[in-house]
């Protein structure tokens, strides 16, 4: 029969393609040709060969219907190199069954159709596949060889255990403190394996998580947290998870932490200082008493360490064993000193526990002291505003160093705070943590009793209130939506009954949490971190309060509102083991001093005529709109207060009302002088325009302008102008001058831009002046010197024109001369003036306008003449309008006095020299003078002293004047060709010249940080040295290169370079 033959002839292995795997199309082609999948249109075959429908059902139909497949198609997921078994079991007589995998042949019945063994057809017709690999995952079909082509698929994925590649971070990385460290992982497997980083050793990751996810981690300014060994781990449940590791170290100068800042210890006593040193590479740890090095003695001083801990052990300690120690750690990386003091004074007292009474309350405190103890004092004080009231508890006997202190004090209703003190031979202590309390009066037969919470702090968390059966009847306490527990509320008084009402109605809407009253919220400034690393200014989100939109009125004694943002100051901040913090001030005297790196603490301590940045904690606050500095002050408390009372915290604020603003308040209306400052500028404008279009008229149709006036304000012209680049100058121009302007413009921006963010907002405020440390940053905090490089320009170009014009001829005119220059630098000066005076302070809104636009714009509406007639160093020196105006001040004092020196110069020019250089020395000595006796700083300091400094020498014009006269003698010297040809330099000299004027400068610009280095002592003599003569030398240094540049010794190429124009 035809169905035989073709089966027969299709098992004939001749009649295959050659052995391999075969595309199931071009397969498929091969087994139609042959015929054993013959459709039943003659025409799929190729040939016209014409079938008997009758000889057809007898032979295919009759047996396609006796043969099918019983076994169920299945999806199956199998380990790799684990065995699977594909069933395929049929039933029928003489079956012919093709295996595929997706579209490739593995067997035609018995025949495998690749060279793969792993596979094997069973005698069942299933498919046995041995040791699995990923390759073999796909689908898997069994068909039966007849016209219906009766067939199952199975679908087998192979499980695949994770494994890592793309490992590129062997086993150890290396970075230093500050860098970015990234680590990433990349990982194969079926399923898709999921990655995770961690650390070895039980240490979570530097975020606080145990684990992070994701193929790649990355830290930015990493420190000694960051070190460690992080792993990578793959899995997908499949198998063994797979990991890598890479060790992470971090190289860092020493960081020092001090386990206590001051040690209470007695004569007679041990006494131990500890300090724990962390650094990388491993430092070098001493101590030091005044400077002095401690050496171990077993007998007194005993020095030992216990991995990072160094402790140092005073035996038998004496009176001159008190004072200051000084724990000093140095590596590669840098160097760190931290101080405790060892102090013979009793320890500041820790309260205990406290008692409401019927009349007052009972307060208990501990106290130890090596020392007897002589006085108790405790001061206590209604918080509403009441005077401090002083008791002495008596003195019991201590139980060895520690004194039990009991007080009962006789109170009235309201919230009270507490601290004690006590005196032994050694003097007081420090006072103890404030202890807050609420006293209400109780109902005869109860009291309350108060437990302190942690180390201090508000106790109003938990307040038991008792019968004389001691039965607890209530606790104080009220749950926010956001789980914070809010332990008491603040009273208000405030100024309106609009103001009370919508301060309720926040306070209600907050805690269902309306997102209005959420958005009021979320505005203020919280509890920031880093408040003893000096972060005190927080300024909030200034916009968001601004758009908050408060509900609609509900009636007619409502009021719509939006947001009011103020800084508020914080009077009074407490926190548990916290002195009450008034100010950084009060850090700074206490315990932030012992271990602060600020090279400057001289000025610090004397304040320096009050020089002292104002270091109160100032805070954004958002409330009612309707409300003044009074309700939000009470906003700001209740705000706080939320957020506190979970520590045992408190605080009080104060309103900064300048700083207060809300849309609509009217303060960024325009008043006339801004309107009359619109008309000027709109005139100005018009004048643009039409000088714009006349001139564009009379150049078009080539017709000369009828007065050059009125192109004066044509924008084409003058742009023209302003960006002409001369491929040649004119003679007697000096072309070196237009890139020493430039790179000195560029560092004014760069000094100025690092030294203006010092005062703005930021979280590490005490961090900043370890900045001054690093000896590279002279080239910031010196910056001050291209000042000088400008005054050196100033008085050079004053000679340098005028002797030229006496060189052809031309008298030295005096009128004309003070004229222009009072003109021309008057006239853009005013309109400067002007905006500052009227619109500076309408145009910008921000939360620190108080601090800076707002207090210039009232200085330059008081003070604006002193500027425009040049005297604002002198006059009302303190409020000078535009802060950048001094320099124009001295420079043009020093331009209205240089005809002095211009006559002469011209009539009787080497005498005159001598006078130049005269004068400059005594501008030196006078310098000199004024930092000995003032004890100024070695320049303009980075910190505090610099009221002084400003005062007697930075805008005092003749301490100015020896860059300004050096710049004139070199006027007079390059005005005189053959004068600079006398002067012919020989190669060797100017190579000299170069090298010794490169040092000169380094000099100058790096000596500085010597004086800003740890431990440095201020001393008036170096100061004075360094202050009178750094000045003089820069100015020598910057007239070589331009004598240099002019006279064709080298540098022309730089100094000339065409684009500083």
């Amino acid at each position: 029969m035809r169905y035989a033959a073709r089966l027969e002839d299709a098992t004939n292995l001749s009649a295959w393609p050659s052995e391999g795997c075969v595309d199931l199309k071009a397969s498929t082609d091969f087994y139609l040709a042959r015929g054993i999948f013959a459709d039943s249109e003659p025409d799929y075959l190729g040939d016209k060969e014409e079938y008997d429908e009758e000889d057809g059902d007898e032979e295919d139909g009759g047996l396609g219907d006796n043969i099918s497949i019983i076994s169920k198609a299945r999806d199956l997921q199998i380990r790799e190199k684990d065995d699977v078994v594909l069933p395929c079991e049929t039933e029928g007589d003489n079956i012919q069954i093709i295996w595929l995998k997706d579209k490739t042949i593995l067997f035609t019945d018995m025949i495998r159709s690749g060279k793969d063994k792993r596979y094997e057809r069973l005698d069942n017709g299933s498919l046995k596949i041995s040791k699995v690999t990923a390759e073999d995952t796909g689908n898997y079909t069994c068909q039966i060889a007849i016209q219906s082509k009766p067939s199952i698929t199975h679908q087998l994925k192979v499980l695949i255990a994770p494994r890592i590649v793309n490992w590129n971070h062997g086993l150890k990385k290396t970075l230093n403190k500050g860098e970015s460290l990234s680590l990433s992982c990349s990982a194969t497997g079926y399923p898709q394996p999921s990655i995770s980083w961690s650390r070895k050793q039980g240490r979570r990751m530097p975020n606080g998580e145990e684990t992070i996810d994701g193929d790649s981690v990355t830290f930015e300014d990493v420190s000694r947290k960051h070190g460690g060994v992080y792993e990578c781990l793959a899995t997908n449940n499949v198998g063994d998870p797979a990991t890598s590791s890479v060790e992470v170290e971090i190289k860092y100068a020493p960081e020092i932490e001090i386990e206590k800042a001051i040690v209470n210890s007695g004569e007679g006593s041990d006494a131990e200082l500890v300090c724990e040193v962390h650094a990388d590479p491993r430092p070098k740890v001493g101590w030091f008493k005044d400077g002095v090095a401690i050496a171990h003695t077993p007998d007194k001083f005993k020095i030992s360490h216990a991995g990072s801990k160094h402790l140092l052990t005073i035996i038998n300690t004496q009176k001159s064993d008190f004072g200051n120690y000084t724990c000093h750690a140095n590596n590669s990386m840098g160097r760190v000193d931290k101080v405790v003091r060892l102090s013979g004074e009793p320890s500041p007292a820790r309260y205990i526990s406290g008692e409401e009474l019927e009349n007052g309350q009972k307060l208990n405190w501990l106290v130890e002291s090596h020392s007897p103890v002589s006085k108790f004092t405790l001061k206590y004080r209604n918080r509403k505003g009441g005077n401090w009231m002083e008791v002495h508890p008596p003195v019991e006997n201590p139980e060895g160093n520690l004194y039990s202190v009991e007080q009962n004090l006789e109170l009235t209703p309201g919230e009270y705070e507490a601290i004690l003190l006590s005196e032994n031979t050694y003097g007081w202590s420090d006072p103890s943590i404030p202890h807050l309390f609420n006293y209400t009066m109780l109902e005869p037969g109860k009291r309350k009793k108060l437990k302190a919470a942690g180390g201090g702090g508000i106790l109003l968390l938990e307040e038991q209130v008792e019968e004389t059966s001691g039965a607890p009847s209530s606790v104080l306490s009220m749950h926010l939506g956001y789980n914070m527990t809010v332990k008491s509320s603040c009273s208000l008084g405030v100024e309106s009954d609009a103001c009370l009402r919508d301060i309720e109605k926040y306070k209600e809407d907050f805690q269902a949490g309306a997102p209005w009253a959420l958005r009021m919220f979320d505005s203020a400034t919280k509890m920031p971190s880093g408040i003893l690393d000096g972060n005190v200014l927080q300024m909030g989100n200034y916009d968001e309060c601004l758009s908050v939109q408060g509900p609609p009125p509900v009636s007619s004694d409502d009021s719509s509102f939006t947001g009011l943002f103020c800084r508020v100051k914080i009077t009074e901040l407490t926190l548990p083991e916290l002195k009450t913090l008034h100010s950084l001030r009060d850090l700074n005297r206490t315990h932030v001093l012992q271990y602060m790196h600020l090279p400057l603490l001289h000025y610090l301590e004397k304040s320096q005529g009050g020089d002292v940045r104002d270091l109160s904690l100032q805070w954004a606050a958002c409330a009612p709109s309707t409300c003044g500095a009074e309700g939000l002050e009470t906003v700001a408390e209740y705000n706080l207060n939320l957020l506190l009372a979970e520590i045992g915290g408190s605080v009080q604020v104060e309103a900064v009302q300048k700083s207060c603003f809300a849309i609509g308040d009217g303060s960024d209306e325009f008043d006339p002088a801004a309107w009359g400052l619109v008309g000027l500028a709109s005139f100005i404008c018009l004048l643009v325009v039409l000088s714009s279009a006349y001139d564009y008229y009379t150049s078009s149709k080539g017709v000369k302008p009828a007065n050059r006036v009125l192109l004066a304000f044509s924008a084409q012209k003058n742009l023209t102008e302003l960006f002409y680049i001369p491929d040649d100058l004119p003679s007697g121009i000096l072309p070196c001058l237009n890139g020493i302007r430039v790179l000195s413009l560029c560092w004014v921006l760069l000094g100025h831009r690092y030294h203006v963010q010092t005062d703005m907002a930021n979280i590490n405020a005490l961090q900043i002046p370890k900045v001054a440390n690093v000896p590279i940053n002279m080239i910031m905090l010196n910056a001050y010197l291209s000042v000088e490089t400008f005054f050196l320009l100033s008085g050079l170009l004053v000679a340098y024109t005028n002797c030229i014009r006496a060189n052809k001829g031309q008298s030295f005119n005096l009128i004309q001369y003070y004229v222009n220059r009072y003109v021309r630098l008057t006239v853009p000066l005013a309109l400067l003036v002007y905006f500052l005076a009227t619109m500076s302070d309408k145009v910008v809104r921000g939360p620190l306008m108080d601090l800076y636009i707002d207090s210039d714009a009232q200085v330059c509406r008081d003070n604006w003449w002193a500027t425009l007639l040049y005297v604002n160093n002198y006059v009302n020196n303190l409020a000078v309008c535009g802060g950048q105006t001094w320099y124009l001040t001295v420079d043009m004092q020093l331009a209205l006095l240089a005809p002095i020196i211009i006559f002469p110069l011209i009539k009787w020019p080497k005498p005159t020299m001598y006078v130049i250089s005269f004068l400059t020395l005594a501008s030196v000595a006078a310098a000199f003078a004024t930092t000995y006796i003032n004890e100024l700083f070695w320049t303009n300091p980075f910190g505090p002293g610099g009221l002084n400094f400003w005062l007697y020498l930075y805008s005092n014009t003749p301490m100015r004047a020896a860059p300004f006269l050096v710049g004139m003698g070199l006027g007079y010297i390059l005005s005189n060709k053959s004068l600079v040809q006398k002067m012919r330099l020989t190669t060797w000299q100017v190579y000299v010249g170069w090298v010794l004027n490169t040092a000169l400068c380094l000099a100058v610009v790096f000596t500085l940080a010597i004086a800003y280095q740890d431990g440095y002592e201020y001393d008036k003599l170096e100061a004075a040295f360094y202050g009178s003569l750094h000045r003089l030398g820069w100015s020598l240094g910057i007239a070589w290169v331009i004598f240099a540049c002019t006279a064709g010794y080298g540098g022309e190429k730089f100094c000339q370079y065409q684009y500083g124009l």
